[in-house]
C-alpha cells in the first residue's frame, strides 16, 4: 500500500535561499526545512508520491536507502503532526 501526501489550502510555502519556510495560517506555526529536507518537500509536492519521492531522493543523495527512508519519513511525520501536509493511504 502506497502513500500521497495532500498540501492542506492553509499550508503556505516559500522559498527563501536553499531552504523552504512552510506556514499554517489557521494554527500560525512556521517550519524552516534545510536544504535537504527542502529538496524532498520540492519532490513531495511535484510527486505527491511518498515512494516515488524515496527514489528520487536515493537517485541525487549519496546515503544509504534504510537511512534515507528513515529521515524522510521522520520529517514527514513532523510535518504531519504540524498539520503541513495529510499523508493519505493508496491502493
Amino acid at each position: 500500500m502506497g502513500e500521497r501526501i495532500e498540501i492542506p489550502e492553509e499550508v503556505l510555502f516559500k522559498p527563501v535561499g536553499d531552504e523552504i519556510i512552510l506556514l499554517n495560517l489557521e494554527s500560525g506555526i512556521y517550519y524552516g526545512l534545510d536544504a535537504v529536507g527542502s529538496r524532498f518537500w520540492s519532490i513531495l509536492e511535484e510527486e505527491r508520491d511518498v515512494d516515488a519521492a524515496l527514489v528520487r531522493m536515493g537517485e541525487e543523495f549519496e546515503v544509504d536507502a534504510a537511512t534515507l527512508e528513515r529521515d524522510c519519513r521522520e520529517l514527514l511525520g513532523e510535518l504531519r503532526q504540524r498539520g503541513l501536509v495529510k499523508v493519505l493511504a493508496v491502493g
